[in-house]
């Protein structure tokens, strides 16, 4: 998983993703968190 990879995890209007061991950088976790405000995201 990248920071590429973002936009499609957002559209899944997912409620908890763990993203820890991943290639997300901190921006693109920072987006992530953006895009899904009432999940809870591990990284």
């Amino acid at each position: 998983m990248t920071d590429a990879s973002v936009s499609t995890l957002v559209a899944m209007a997912l409620n908890d993703i763990d993203v820890a061991d991943t290639r997300l950088t901190t921006r693109g976790v920072q987006s992530l968190r953006a895009g899904l405000p009432n999940a809870e995201i591990l990284s």
